[in-house]
């Protein structure tokens, strides 16, 4: 039997479902699912409800985990809810510096985020990938490392704006753009043969590695009995192992700028050996122009001193840690966090 004053009167706990008793509620605005309120036929809320019996999916059962670390969240006041440390604060991890000169900016190689990022899958694109290909990638790693001044004059294209003559002054916004829209926007075609290599080659030029702890993840999979190949393709082609333990930085805009031209010049005038079109049509140019200016005014590259990962928690509070017991993290970066937090506030606050 429901309780007092929700619909229905009645309710029986199916294969899917279970009745469940509530002796506390922490949430009092979260909605019930398939229960609603008699007098106002609003979705019922845990305030509703009262602590009764009531019957609920069986997907919204959780373990108990017994743990001091695991704070519930209060209801008013009190203290706050248990959330990850930033990275930064962690001893074993460390920040890569945005220096303006020395070394140290240019010691990091990237790789393909973000936040998000790309795992691709058997059978996407027209043709395997090759050995050629890889030599292709690499030679334009190596081109993002040369001096603006050879850049300049190596990466001219017709269909770009041409490059500042100028050095770029680094410039910062407090408020940033999603990188993974950001690397979405110029469009090409599904199956188009380097498409795949240019999605990774985009990645690169985006995101660059913590040195450090990517010598030491590919330390461990050495041990383990991959092979410097085995690794590279890994690292360019299936990064979710990589993306678990290893700290990246978008860059600041006098690097991140020539490296992003880098990878348009390169691959969007390649052609499909089938169709004979470019990677790149007259829109595609477009956008990918749009995104060079807005690289130049600082809105992808991360603010100097603002962590943008946190230590991955397991259930019981403690550090979660990969398959070679290296921490595991969280990248903040993007609005997937953002809008995970939207839908939240849908289901518990939607009906008022």
């Amino acid at each position: 039997r429901s309780p007092e004053g929700l619909e229905p009167s009645r309710y029986t706990a199916g294969a899917k479902s279970v009745v469940v008793e509530i002796d506390e509620i922490y949430s009092p605005s979260f909605h019930v699912p398939h229960y609603t309120v008699a007098l106002t036929n609003e979705k019922a809320t845990l305030e509703d409800v009262g602590c009764n019996c009531i019957v609920v999916p069986c997907s919204m059962l959780r373990p108990h985990v017994p743990s001091d670390l695991v704070q519930a969240t209060p209801t008013s006041g009190g203290a706050a809810p248990a959330r990850s440390r930033p990275a930064s604060e962690s001893s074993h991890s460390r920040r890569i510096t945005l220096s303006d000169s020395g070394p140290e900016r240019h010691s990091c190689r990237n790789v393909v985020e973000g936040d998000e990022d790309i795992d691709f899958v058997e059978g996407e694109g027209t043709r395997e990938i090759t050995a050629e290909d890889i030599e292709t990638l690499r030679a334009v790693l190596v081109c993002m490392e040369e001096q603006p001044s050879t850049l300049r004059n190596l990466l001219k294209c017709e269909h770009l704006t041409d490059a500042p003559d100028r050095p770029i002054k680094d410039v910062y916004s407090a408020v940033l753009g999603d990188p993974w829209h950001g690397m979405d926007r110029p469009k090409f075609p599904a199956n188009h043969e380097v498409g795949k290599m240019y999605s990774v080659a985009f990645s690169e030029a985006m995101f660059c590695w913590d040195s450090c702890v990517m010598e030491k993840l590919e330390g461990h999979m050495r041990d383990s009995g991959m092979s410097a190949i085995e690794i590279e393709k890994a690292r360019y082609f299936n990064s979710s192992q990589f993306l678990a333990c290893v700290e990246r930085t978008i860059l600041q805009s006098s690097l991140l700028y020539w490296r992003v031209r880098a990878v348009f010049v390169t691959y969007g005038r390649m052609k499909d050996s089938k169709t004979g079109k470019p990677l790149f049509n007259a829109e595609a140019w477009k956008k990918a122009d749009n995104l060079l200016k807005e690289i130049l005014l600082g809105y992808y590259s991360d603010p100097p001193g603002v962590p943008m990962y946190t230590k991955e928690l397991k259930p019981d509070g403690s550090i979660a840690k990969n398959k070679y017991g290296m921490d595991k993290i969280e990248c903040c970066r993007g609005t997937p966090r953002v809008e995970a937090f939207h839908k939240n506030l849908e289901v518990s606050f939607g009906g008022w």
